[in-house]
């Protein structure tokens, strides 16, 4: 999957990591934040291919990886075989429109710290890599969090980086851009983490529902309701979805625009006024 257009977009990030949190492979589950999702499903139903954390977290065939690679690590701080495969034999030979970009992920305990390295096959260094970026180093965080370790450095090796030349000109812009320093995600509380992203993942698919019921009224209600149940921090990730949804529905009288934006991460923070 790409995204449409060069700029890191915190809403489809966010979006990107519930949806691989859930352990979804549904298009229109993630279609709803990147309609050009659409382009890589081969039945307009499923994505076979970058439903990274269906493979991952056992949704396709029943194994769950994380779990295994946590409970290994939890066994053994000094194992090496703390690792989890995306790229799966009938990968090499099917004709799909999605085939997966990761391989495989592995995680290292040292010094009292989680190193992660993610493998790539293929990388889109504009539209795709700060997406993955993103997600992969919140995997990564969550995995130390349950584990109760500091998250160490993080690893991101790709056989094929590359940029479109159709998307020379977007990509030549954005490395000649002062942006500056952005402010850091706040540390990710834990254990309990897994549990914290599986109620995220529930609330999301609320949220999406209502509006696909156009059921504007609603949205105040599922806002204090998820405020409710989450911690604070994934409360804050929330708050990126719910102003995604109440914008895109028209919404400023639905809900609290300020408060909402008051509890998103200042790291994923833009232009969030009604």
């Amino acid at each position: 999957m790409s995204v449409d257009g060069s700029s890191f977009n915190p809403a489809v990030a966010v979006a990107r990591l519930v949806w691989h949190l859930a352990g979804r492979s549904e298009l229109a589950a993630i279609a709803f934040y990147e309609p050009r999702a659409q382009l890589f499903s081969d039945d307009d139903q499923v994505l076979p291919g970058s439903n990274t954390g269906a493979r991952l977290l056992g949704a396709t065939d029943g194994v769950d990886q994380i779990a295994g690679l946590i409970s290994r690590l939890r066994a053994d701080a000094s194992t090496r075989r703390a690792a989890a495969t995306v790229w799966r034999p009938e990968d090499a030979v099917r004709d799909s429109r999605d085939i997966p970009c990761t391989a495989g992920l592995t995680c290292h305990i040292r010094g009292g710290q989680l190193l992660t390295t993610v493998s790539m096959r293929s990388n889109n260094a504009l539209r795709l890599l700060p997406y993955n970026l993103f997600e992969f180093t919140m995997l990564a965080e969550l995995i130390a969090a349950e584990l109760e370790v500091e998250p160490g450095p993080y690893w991101h090796t790709v056989n094929s980086l590359h940029v479109f030349a159709a998307d020379f000109e977007a990509a030549n812009a954005l490395t000649q851009a002062n942006r500056g320093d952005s402010p850091a995600m706040a540390p990710m509380p834990g254990p309990g983490a897994i549990e914290e992203a599986a109620c995220l993942a529930e609330h999301e698919a609320r949220l999406r529902a209502a509006f696909e019921a156009d059921a504007r009224s609603q949205l105040k209600t599922l806002v204090r309701h998820a405020e409710r149940d989450l911690h604070p921090y994934w409360f804050g990730l929330y708050s990126v979805l719910a102003l995604f949804c109440a914008r895109r529905a028209k919404a400023g009288d639905a809900v609290d625009f300020e408060r909402l934006a008051a509890a998103t991460p200042p790291a994923l923070r833009t232009e969030l006024a009604s």
